[in-house]
């Protein structure tokens, strides 16, 4: 045997392990398909920044009418909604609109809605995710500057659970 594998539901890698031989890890190989070209799903985009200059102008509008502290409110609720989709777009939990809805509005508590919800993985994962959004937000603010150092962090940050 060439050694162990757990794979899970959604193909992540769990705590159940099988043998697999050298032909069968070949074949399980072959099988991959790797992610197309830009160049190759591109041509689908559309051509103008019609709908982006919209939504661009609509945001713009909306947040001249609130404070600071609003602005500062709806990014930190956005990032939360963000944080807590992003493990059941991976496929490492599963979530609903109603949990989603209640992470953003519930600043407080989200992460124990979360943990009696879907499980307190859930939570751990949501708020990995958070504090690299988080690190993502001060780069684009220019808060920090990218370096090394940086990458290593974020990472070292949303793979800790």
């Amino acid at each position: 045997m060439l050694g162990t594998v757990g794979i899970g539901p959604g193909g992540m890698v769990n705590d159940t392990s099988v043998e697999l031989t050298f032909e069968e890890l070949r074949r399980l190989d072959a099988m991959y398909t790797p992610i197309p070209r830009f160049a190759q799903w591109s041509d689908g985009l559309p051509s103008t920044n019609d709908d982006w200059d919209r939504y661009a102008a609509l945001f713009s509008e909306v947040r001249a009418q609130l404070t600071e502290d609003g602005q500062e409110s709806l990014v930190r609720s956005a990032m939360r909604g963000a944080a807590v989709n992003t493990g059941a777009i991976e496929g490492l939990h599963t979530i609903d609109r109603g949990l989603t809805i209640t992470v953003i509005e519930q600043a407080t508590r989200w992460q124990i809605a979360v943990a009696e919800a879907v499980g307190p993985r859930a939570a751990e994962l949501a708020s990995a995710a958070l504090e690299g959004y988080e690190m993502a937000f001060d780069l684009a603010t220019r808060r920090e500057e990218v370096s090394e150092a940086w990458i290593r962090r974020i990472h070292e940050v949303v793979c800790a659970p």
